[in-house]
């Protein structure tokens, strides 16, 4: 057995060398919204050309001796070579400068903006009686409801499963509602959480009472059900209602998008339109068309919709007029198409959510088969002729 850090440290180690787990991903994940400064961190490492601008200040240093003042500022330290066997060399350098800095240098003033980083101060809680509270302390905070309620900020995660008592039995509701470009992790009072994804909104009750837990939804999610059951656990999105006893799934409801897609990953869920239900099992897939307001079932690779849970950005086969829509909606970019036969071209590609939009703009380009064009703050797409 070893201590958490060391589990998180090994993790970080598998997603630079790109060996990572889903149970990696996981642990970043929740690591990261402990704590502004393990957030921090996190952003510095995976910005290759900050930490490679950091590897000409430890060239003639011995990267063994980097990794041995890293195990002397750790509590319980067990073997380092389980780590270092996961990574390629050039990745195992980084993770001992990054963790040099971190450890034993402790600086944490340099940290290049990103997306999801700017994007923290967007976020808004709504309380019952329509006050706006930002989401941008790091640090644990206690927000205080009107009606008695008591909400606790840890780390950039809400967290309601330990919200005192309400004398009134009748539900209160609260708000999140995030811009572009970010994410981010709340507990229900049930013990179910909840990833929200870029442009999301989520109102859910500050407690929830009666036979069933309903809250609604639009954007995109990954929830995390806790097992009740006698009380149902309903997601209503649009026209759709997700039923859930428990169990894993992402929802994708944006409004200006044409379907609803519920995608199971483990558990049970049934999918309604009013008309119509349906049951999923894990690896399916639910598509609601909102024009025709029929329901399809599929078979679908859940890697490919659960992605951006797991901080990469992710497509197959996909338009590029989805492509750019995604993009945007998490950099907080604006595009056009000079021709309507770019929109259609497919792609596909897996990056770091966190990178810059560079890579992904360069990949595009050499394929040869789009010109993409930045000017004047906007980027212009057409088919390559």
């Amino acid at each position: 057995m070893y201590n958490q850090e060391e589990q998180v440290i090994e993790s970080i180690a598998a997603r630079l060398a790109g060996v990572a787990t889903a149970e990696d991903y996981r642990i970043i994940a929740e690591w990261r919204v402990k704590s502004e400064r393990n957030e921090a961190f996190y952003q510095h490492i995976i910005d290759r050309e900050l930490i490679e601008r950091s590897l000409e200040e430890f060239r003639q240093e011995d990267v063994r001796s980097a990794w041995e003042q890293v195990e002397k500022m750790m509590v319980g330290t067990r073997s380092w070579r389980r780590v270092l066997s996961r990574c390629a060399a050039a990745a195992s350098i980084l993770v001992a400068t990054a963790l040099t800095w971190w450890f034993v240098a402790g600086k944490g003033e340099e940290t290049v903006a990103t997306p999801g980083e700017d994007a923290r101060h967007k976020i808004q809680l709504v309380l019952s009686d329509g006050t706006k509270v930002p989401l941008n302390e790091g640090n644990t905070s206690i927000i205080r409801e009107s009606a008695g309620a008591v909400i606790r900020q840890e780390g950039g995660h809400l967290d309601y499963s330990r919200s005192e008592t309400l004398q009134d039995s009748t539900p209160i509701f609260n708000e999140i509602i995030m811009a572009n470009g970010m994410e981010y992790t709340m507990t229900l009072s049930d013990g179910s959480r909840i990833f929200l994804n870029a442009e999301s909104k989520l109102r859910f009750p500050v407690k929830f009472t009666g036979k069933q837990r309903v809250v609604e939804f639009e954007g995109e999610g990954y929830f995390e059900v806790a097992r009740d059951p006698g009380c149902p656990f309903i997601v209503r999105a649009g026209e759709m209602e997700i039923t859930v006893l428990g169990t894993e799934f992402n929802l994708r409801a944006y409004k200006d998008e044409q379907t609803i897609e519920t995608t199971l990953v483990e558990g049970r869920v049934q999918v309604s339109n009013g008309e119509k239900s349906y049951r999923i099992v894990p690896g399916e897939q639910s598509v609601y068309e909102r024009e025709t307001r029929e329901i399809t079932t599929r078979q679908v690779d859940v890697t490919l919709y659960t992605a951006w849970h797991r901080s990469e950005i992710k497509f197959k086969d996909m338009p590029l007029e989805n492509v750019m829509r995604d993009l945007a909606r998490w950099y907080g970019i604006t595009y056009e198409f000079q021709d309507d036969a770019s929109r259609k071209i497919e792609f596909g590609g897996c990056f770091d959510r966190f990178d810059r939009i560079d890579p992904i703009l360069d990949m595009l380009r050499r394929t040869e088969l789009v010109e993409v064009i930045s000017r004047d703050g906007k980027i212009y797409i057409s088919k390559k002729k």
